[in-house]
């Protein structure tokens, strides 16, 4: 069970990682494309709306590996301690916070639960969970929300559309060659499982290692 619970939160935290990062520094760009100027002022939304969904990612990947384990306990405290944090987001709606500061408690708060719901759910997984699980997407969406933050700065097109598919090419090679270079065995591991990780594999150069057979003794 902990390396099927490993491998699931694998899969989907890392889609989720990734999927925030690109939202959160190519989202201006990508709302331009899509609604145009008009919706310019949702701009400071957008990373704590992208926060909010990966704590909610987070939260479902946790609950989902206590509850397959029959934890209905610890499944139920999770459900209440998120109910308890509406108690903030209503406080910052009655003092007139604003949308902006709504959206950073929501963010926060559902980064929060989402944490502790992975915490609940780390004795059901494997020892070292957090380097297979959360590590590789983190390290390798920096990199590249660092490197598409740096080309929108100083990316000189006539179009938005044309610098929005350099930006979003680019952020997916970095994320990709970074996690194939410096994490290399916790992909193979999730491509082993994957419907079609051999040809992903063999896309990405990615060896496979056969282990020699003994001969039989005469």
């Amino acid at each position: 069970y902990p390396a099927y619970a490993t491998l699931f939160c694998q899969a989907i935290l890392w889609v989720a990682v990734a999927g925030m990062a690109y939202l959160g520094v190519d989202g201006p760009l990508l709302s331009r494309v899509v609604y145009g100027t008009k919706w310019i002022a949702a701009d400071p939304v957008i990373w704590p709306g992208a926060l909010a969904g990966l704590g909610v990612a987070a939260f479902m990947v946790g609950s989902s590996v206590l509850l397959a384990a029959n934890r209905l306990r610890s499944c139920f405290s999770l459900d209440l301690l998120s109910a308890c944090f509406l108690v903030p987001m209503l406080g910052v709606t009655l003092a007139g916070g604003g949308l902006v500061a709504y959206a950073w408690v929501v963010a926060s708060a559902q980064i929060l639960v989402g944490a502790i719901a992975l915490w609940k759910a780390a004795p059901l997984m494997n020892v070292n969970w957090s380097r297979e699980v959360v590590l590789p997407p983190l390290v390798s969406s920096a990199v590249a929300c660092l490197i598409v933050w740096f080309l929108n700065q100083n990316l000189l097109v006539a179009s938005v559309v044309i610098q929005l598919i350099i930006t979003s090419a680019t952020y997916g090679l970095v994320l990709v060659a970074m996690i194939r270079v410096i994490f290399p065995q916790p992909l193979l591991n999730l491509l082993a499982c994957v419907p079609g990780g051999h040809r992903v594999r063999r896309a990405l150069l990615i060896p496979i290692v056969t282990v020699p057979t003994a001969e039989p003794s005469q």
